[in-house]
C-alpha cells in the first residue's frame, strides 16, 4: 500500500492479490463478507447469522467454523489524533484517503510513526514524491 502512494505501483488494482472468491476457491471455503454471527449452538452445529447490508437474518449450519472479525489500527489515546491529516494505514481505503489527502493538500512533510517494516516503506515512499519524512 505505500508503494502506491509513492507511485511505485500506478494501478490501485494491483493492490488486491486474493479476492474473497479467489481466496474461498483456493482453501475450498465459503467467505462471507459483510456478515455477523450473532449466536452460536455447538450442539446443533448451527450459527445465527445477520447480513449487514440487508439486515436478512438466518440459520446456517457448518462442519467447522472459522471467524475472522477484521480489526482496526490503534490510535493512541492523544490530545489531537483525531485531527485532519493524521492517518493510520491498515487497509486499501485507509491508503485511499492518504494518497487523497497528499494529492489535495500538497504537504511538503510527513511524520511517520512506526517502527514496522509498513512504517519503513511509508517513510521511504513520500520521500519519492519530494515530501520530507521525520
Amino acid at each position: 500500500m505505500p508503494y502506491y502512494i509513492g507511485e511505485t505501483i500506478e494501478e490501485r488494482e494491483n493492490l488486491f492479490v486474493q479476492t474473497p472468491e479467489t481466496f474461498g476457491k483456493r482453501f475450498n471455503l465459503e467467505v462471507r463478507n459483510f456478515s455477523e454471527v450473532t449466536s452460536i449452538d455447538r450442539e446443533a452445529r448451527q450459527v445465527m447469522v445477520k447480513n449487514i447490508r440487508t439486515g436478512e437474518r438466518y440459520t446456517e449450519g457448518y462442519d467447522k467454523l472459522v471467524f475472522s472479525p477484521g480489526a482496526e489500527s490503534v490510535k493512541p489515546p492523544l490530545p489531537g489524533i483525531n485531527q485532519e491529516g493524521i492517518f493510520t494505514l491498515r487497509s486499501v481505503p485507509d491508503t485511499d484517503k492518504i494518497k487523497s489527502y497528499i494529492e489535495e493538500n500538497k504537504p511538503r512533510h510527513v511524520v511517520v510513526v512506526d517502527a514496522g517494516f509498513i512504517g519503513l516503506e511509508m517513510a521511504e515512499n513520500p520521500h519519492d514524491l519530494g515530501l520530507e519524512c521525520d
